[in-house]
């Protein structure tokens, strides 16, 4: 809950909790705009991974890295 105090402080304005219990799951945050604030804080916890993901028209897309 340490995180969505956190990016709420910062700006963001909704939020996103998935998972199924146990270790793992993710959190999104919607907004700010300038989201910079809020991703140093959170990324000041060094609890998180933060994935730099945008919602675009076309839909999700796999991408193999291998």
């Amino acid at each position: 809950w340490e995180a969505i105090d956190i990016a709420r402080r910062k700006g963001a304005i909704g939020w996103k909790v998935n998972g199924a219990g146990g270790d793992g799951g993710t959190v999104s945050f919607l907004g700010p705009e300038d989201p910079g604030e809020m991703l140093a804080a959170l990324e000041g916890l060094g609890l998180l991974t933060i994935l730099d993901l945008k919602p675009t028209q076309d839909g999700a897309h796999v991408v193999d890295k291998n």
